[in-house]
């Protein structure tokens, strides 16, 4: 693993340059998903600090991002970043101008506390860093920002067609609590039991999400009962999945 790389949403720039300084990279970009203040953190610290001297950092984001960050090269779906290795994927709904990348042959290693690799991909395999916008058997909320109708545009237009063998990178690591939720939407559903022994260190699939998360699975008749009884509107698909970021948002 040589040659440059970015650095996506990066909370702490010198966690990140360690990781680079063990395999022999150098993060010479940073790509931003969206501007809420826990994924910008890092990236308006990294500027604050840039050394005069060096080359600048291109920060590649959306056109809305530019003001929040500061600065930024502006980038939107089909563009193509690292000699065409990753393409940006636009997935709006938990903030306007959230943004994801797909990488078509990618590998991932998960690092402890003290970047030490516990889990490493074994062969090349599609990749989804998603930011906020999907998590292990979740989605991201619409209280700050969001869309609610641009997020069920998203899954349903975008998430749901990528192919099954998917991993995702989310921003966040919401998988027990998001399980449990499905559990109360689908408690008959043996796909969400079965999730809860997957091993989470190791990234789940689009195809694992068709099975049990609950804003993928929301044309199932379970879903739709289970909406209906607590009063919540079931008759169309965008509006199971808005009562089920409801109930979540509630849960």
């Amino acid at each position: 693993m040589t040659g440059t790389s970015i650095a996506v949403d990066p909370w702490d720039m010198d966690v990140l340059n360690s990781i680079s300084d063990k395999y022999g990279c150098v993060i010479s970009s940073i790509f931003v998903t969206h501007t809420h203040r826990d994924h910008i953190r890092g990236t308006k610290a990294y500027l604050k600090q840039e050394d005069l001297d060096t080359p600048e950092t291109t920060i590649f984001c959306h056109k809305l991002s530019v003001s929040q960050i500061g600065r930024g090269q502006v980038v939107e779906g089909g563009d193509v970043l690292l000699g065409g290795k990753v393409e940006v994927v636009p997935t709006p709904g938990h903030r306007p101008e959230h943004l994801s990348l797909f990488i078509q042959n990618g590998c991932w290693v998960r690092h402890d506390s003290s970047i030490i690799p516990i889990k490493t991909s074994q062969v090349d395999a599609p990749i989804l860093i998603a930011g906020d916008c999907l998590f292990d058997f979740g989605i991201g909320n619409c209280t700050n920002g969001g869309d609610v109708q641009e997020l069920y545009l998203t899954v349903s237009n975008v998430l749901m067609t990528l192919p099954d063998s998917t991993r995702i990178m989310s921003g966040h690591d919401y998988r027990s609590r998001n399980l449990n939720f499905a559990k109360s939407i689908e408690p008959d559903h043996n796909g969400i039991n079965e999730a809860s022994g997957w091993d989470q260190s190791i990234p789940s699939t689009i195809g694992q999400q068709r099975e049990a998360n609950p804003f993928f699975r929301f044309d199932s008749k379970a879903v739709a009962a289970t909406i209906s009884r607590r009063g919540l509107p079931s008759d169309t698909s965008k509006e199971r999945f808005s009562s089920l970021r409801k109930l979540r948002d509630d849960w």
